[in-house]
């Protein structure tokens, strides 16, 4: 799925995608969780781009801004707090609802992996 030159709004839905924003200001929704169902991000762009994320497929996190405390960049949860992991190295955003890694950590999407996100490039709706 491409959006255009504007600002929109890509939500692959369930099973594996492709999304691309391709300029503007996009928003990456993800309201479907599955070991099946990620989506490769082409082009997201951290200074304009937001993702998206459906508080009922993403249990345990608060509406608004997502909070600082469940956002980690590393391969794995470390603590309990642990809930949005963004693997550097790999470009793989994963959610993990207990914070305890292991079989509850769910692929959410696949970014190239020089693109530098933060706790800012998230939203709870």
């Amino acid at each position: 799925m491409r959006g255009g030159a504007g600002d929109d709004i890509l939500n692959g839905g369930a099973g594996r995608d492709r999304l691309a924003g391709e300029g503007g200001r996009d928003v990456f929704v993800f309201d479907a969780l599955g070991p099946a169902n990620y989506a490769r991000i082409e082009d997201f762009n951290a200074l304009d781009d937001v993702f998206w994320l459906d508080s009922s497929a993403f249990v345990g996190l608060s509406a608004g801004s997502l909070s600082a405390a469940v956002f980690f960049v590393g391969k794995h949860a470390i603590d309990n707090n642990d809930h949005i992991i963004y693997g550097k190295e790999t470009g793989d955003l994963l959610f993990d609802v207990d914070g305890a890694g292991g079989a509850a950590t769910v692929k959410v999407a696949a970014l190239d992996p020089s693109t530098f996100l933060t706790v800012d490039d998230f939203f709870v709706s």
